[in-house]
């Protein structure tokens, strides 16, 4: 096996952060100075193929590790400096957005809605997956801890429209309706299951929902659905196609996670766990028990665009 394919085989096999990942990285390094890889190059692979994880990866960590492979082989390596973000202050930005925000209620967010919304948030499954899914598209809906009910859209339909419930959670994007194997577990719903790149899912844990309705209509991001999870957060699902191309799990990583969450949505507060294709959202219509019922806020259709 040449240096080249270890490499590749050390980047394919990186762990999320938080699960034994350092020494991974420093295996991925190695592989990369070894193998006569660009040390720049080197820092964009092991970024664009890390998962994400039960904590957050800095630049800084994957830059460090490579430093060391390469001065290690007697060979230097400067990182190329970073371009300093667009505004430093953050949490003074998500403010301004909520100020801006010319909505501040669900019952008004829910009269803006761009396609009309059914007073009997248990008729939302069916509205939902018409209005935002393709009849053969393959989609999850279940409980978390199940990875195998996924069927074409036009099943899930017809299985609401005969009165079946829907299942707490469901998977943001389409999948193939294939298994794929890691390491002998069988997944039908992970991200390499993902079939087209279509939406981003955006939430808030930690400021208030009246704060969350203000920043949606405040910001200017493409959404094409706004969901109240019967909890503290309101689940936001953005067309994908307005702010990135991404045909690939590799440019996802590198343009959803690494760019557009690491560089702008997780530092103005938005959940960094959210950031991979095959995330789980609440389902609109489920009753969640002593809650209330998950439902449609705002709804747009499959074509993104700012609520206001």
């Amino acid at each position: 096996m040449n240096k080249q394919t270890h490499y590749r085989e050390a980047l394919r096999d990186l762990p999320p952060p938080g699960s034994g990942y350092h020494g991974a990285l420093m295996s991925a390094a190695n592989y990369a100075a070894s193998a006569g890889i660009s040390p720049d190059q080197a820092v964009d692979d092991i970024r664009r193929h890390t998962k994400p994880g039960s904590r957050r990866l800095t630049p800084h960590e994957i830059e460090t590790a490579v430093s060391k492979a390469y001065r290690d082989i007697g060979s230097g390596y400067t990182p190329r400096p970073r371009p300093a973000p667009p505004v430093k202050d953050m949490t003074t930005a998500r403010q301004k957005i909520i100020r801006r925000g010319g909505i501040k209620t669900e019952a008004d967010l829910w009269e803006a809605s761009p396609l009309r919304l059914w007073e009997d948030p248990e008729r939302d499954p069916v509205l939902f997956l018409e209005s935002l899914y393709s009849p053969k598209d393959h989609l999850f809906i279940g409980d978390r801890y199940d990875g195998k009910t996924v069927k074409p859209v036009s099943q899930w339909i017809e299985y609401f429209n005969q009165g079946g419930k829907p299942e707490p959670h469901y998977c943001i994007n389409p999948l193939t309706g294939q298994p794929t194997q890691t390491d002998d577990k069988e997944t039908w719903r992970g991200d390499a299951n993902v079939k087209d790149f279509r939406y981003i899912l955006v939430e808030f844990d930690n400021i208030p929902k009246e704060d969350q309705i203000a920043f949606w209509s405040g910001s200017e991001l493409p959404v094409c659905c706004l969901i109240d999870s019967a909890g503290k957060s309101i689940h936001g699902l953005l067309d994908a196609s307005r702010m990135a191309k991404v045909e690939t799990l590799d440019q996802w990583r590198s343009e959803i996670k690494g760019r557009l969450f690491d560089d702008l949505l997780t530092p103005l507060g938005c959940d960094g766990a959210s950031s991979n294709p095959a995330r789980l959202s609440r389902m609109p219509g489920h009753n969640r028990e002593g809650k209330g019922i998950q439902r449609i806020l705002w709804l747009a259709g499959r074509e993104g665009r700012p609520v206001l």
